[in-house]
Protein backbone atom coordinates (compact mmCIF):
# COMPACT_ATOMS: atom_id res chain seq x y z
CA UNK A 1 0.00 0.00 0.00
CA UNK A 2 3.12 2.27 0.83
CA UNK A 3 4.19 1.89 -3.12
CA UNK A 4 0.61 2.73 -4.21
CA UNK A 5 0.55 6.14 -1.83
CA UNK A 6 4.08 7.12 -2.93
CA UNK A 7 3.68 6.26 -6.75
CA UNK A 8 -0.06 8.52 -6.98
CA UNK A 9 1.67 10.86 -4.77
CA UNK A 10 4.70 11.34 -6.86
CA UNK A 11 2.59 10.99 -10.42
CA UNK A 12 0.23 14.01 -9.57
CA UNK A 13 3.19 16.17 -7.87
CA UNK A 14 5.42 15.72 -11.08
CA UNK A 15 2.22 16.82 -13.05
CA UNK A 16 1.71 20.52 -12.98
CA UNK A 17 -1.99 20.95 -13.00
CA UNK A 18 -3.17 24.36 -14.78
CA UNK A 19 -6.75 25.32 -14.97
CA UNK A 20 -7.09 26.42 -18.62
CA UNK A 21 -10.24 28.16 -17.56
CA UNK A 22 -8.21 30.61 -16.07
CA UNK A 23 -6.21 33.62 -17.58
CA UNK A 24 -3.71 35.78 -16.12
CA UNK A 25 -6.43 37.83 -14.27
CA UNK A 26 -6.28 40.56 -11.70
CA UNK A 27 -3.01 41.12 -9.39
CA UNK A 28 -2.72 41.33 -5.81
CA UNK A 29 -1.13 44.45 -6.54
CA UNK A 30 -2.17 46.52 -9.17
CA UNK A 31 1.67 48.13 -9.46
CA UNK A 32 2.79 44.28 -10.26
CA UNK A 33 1.64 42.98 -13.31
CA UNK A 34 1.73 38.97 -12.87
CA UNK A 35 1.61 38.81 -9.19
CA UNK A 36 -0.02 36.13 -7.46
CA UNK A 37 -1.36 34.86 -4.55
CA UNK A 38 0.31 31.55 -3.31
CA UNK A 39 -1.63 29.48 -0.58
CA UNK A 40 0.36 26.89 1.16
CA UNK A 41 -1.20 23.84 3.66
CA UNK A 42 0.81 21.49 5.32
CA UNK A 43 -0.52 18.26 7.15
CA UNK A 44 0.51 15.83 9.58
CA UNK A 45 -1.95 12.68 9.33
CA UNK A 46 -3.90 10.72 12.48
CA UNK A 47 -1.19 8.09 12.95
CA UNK A 48 -4.28 5.39 11.90
CA UNK A 49 -4.67 6.74 8.56
CA UNK A 50 -4.24 4.23 6.07
CA UNK A 51 -2.32 4.26 2.78
CA UNK A 52 -5.84 3.50 0.84
CA UNK A 53 -6.62 7.15 2.27
CA UNK A 54 -3.91 8.66 1.58
CA UNK A 55 -4.05 7.38 -2.22
CA UNK A 56 -7.98 8.43 -1.96
CA UNK A 57 -7.18 11.80 -1.17
CA UNK A 58 -4.42 12.07 -3.40
CA UNK A 59 -6.67 11.14 -6.20
CA UNK A 60 -9.86 13.51 -5.12
CA UNK A 61 -7.19 16.45 -4.86
CA UNK A 62 -5.93 15.90 -8.24
CA UNK A 63 -9.66 16.50 -9.66
CA UNK A 64 -9.91 19.51 -8.03
CA UNK A 65 -8.41 21.92 -10.10
CA UNK A 66 -10.88 20.83 -12.99
CA UNK A 67 -13.55 22.07 -10.81
CA UNK A 68 -12.49 24.93 -9.61
CA UNK A 69 -11.83 28.15 -12.10
CA UNK A 70 -10.11 29.88 -9.51
CA UNK A 71 -7.05 27.66 -9.67
CA UNK A 72 -3.89 29.45 -11.53
CA UNK A 73 -1.61 26.25 -10.67
CA UNK A 74 -2.14 23.58 -8.22
CA UNK A 75 0.51 21.10 -6.68
CA UNK A 76 0.77 18.59 -4.05
CA UNK A 77 2.62 15.67 -2.11
CA UNK A 78 3.83 13.28 0.22
CA UNK A 79 6.95 14.47 2.03
CA UNK A 80 9.61 12.10 0.74
CA UNK A 81 11.15 11.22 4.20
CA UNK A 82 14.58 12.47 3.73
CA UNK A 83 14.19 14.83 6.76
CA UNK A 84 13.18 14.15 10.64
CA UNK A 85 10.28 16.17 11.98
CA UNK A 86 9.09 17.46 8.59
CA UNK A 87 5.32 17.68 7.61
CA UNK A 88 3.42 14.51 6.20
CA UNK A 89 1.64 16.00 3.32
CA UNK A 90 1.40 19.91 1.57
CA UNK A 91 -0.57 21.28 -1.03
CA UNK A 92 -0.13 24.24 -2.85
CA UNK A 93 -2.35 26.28 -4.80
CA UNK A 94 -1.55 29.44 -6.68
CA UNK A 95 -4.17 32.14 -7.59
CA UNK A 96 -5.02 35.46 -9.01
CA UNK A 97 -5.83 37.43 -5.76
CA UNK A 98 -7.67 37.64 -2.33
CA UNK A 99 -10.92 37.47 -4.04
CA UNK A 100 -9.98 34.07 -6.29
CA UNK A 101 -8.80 32.54 -2.89
CA UNK A 102 -11.95 33.51 -0.94
CA UNK A 103 -13.94 31.81 -3.85
CA UNK A 104 -11.62 28.75 -3.75
CA UNK A 105 -11.95 28.67 0.39
CA UNK A 106 -15.46 28.84 -0.02
CA UNK A 107 -15.83 26.67 -3.37
CA UNK A 108 -18.38 23.94 -2.56
CA UNK A 109 -16.36 21.13 -4.16
CA UNK A 110 -13.29 21.84 -2.26
CA UNK A 111 -15.18 22.15 1.38
CA UNK A 112 -16.64 18.79 0.26
CA UNK A 113 -13.60 17.57 -0.18
CA UNK A 114 -12.46 18.99 3.30
CA UNK A 115 -15.06 17.30 5.25
CA UNK A 116 -15.81 13.86 3.74
CA UNK A 117 -11.86 13.38 2.56
CA UNK A 118 -9.09 15.48 4.78
CA UNK A 119 -10.47 15.99 8.10
CA UNK A 120 -10.78 12.78 9.18
CA UNK A 121 -7.08 11.70 8.16
CA UNK A 122 -5.53 15.78 9.97
CA UNK A 123 -3.91 15.35 13.08
CA UNK A 124 -2.39 18.59 12.50
CA UNK A 125 -2.85 21.38 9.87
CA UNK A 126 -0.88 25.07 9.12
CA UNK A 127 -1.70 27.42 6.71
CA UNK A 128 0.14 30.33 4.98
CA UNK A 129 -0.77 32.68 2.07
CA UNK A 130 1.60 35.08 0.71
CA UNK A 131 2.28 37.23 -2.48
CA UNK A 132 4.61 35.65 -5.17
CA UNK A 133 6.03 38.34 -6.85
CA UNK A 134 6.60 37.64 -10.89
Amino acid sequence: MQRLWNACCLRYARKRVRNPNVGNGSSPDPGTVGAMLRHVVMFKWKSDTSEAAKANAAVCLAELPHKIEALRDYRFGADIGISQGNWDFVIVADLDDEARFIEYRDDEAHQKLIADVLKPMIAERAAVQYIVAP
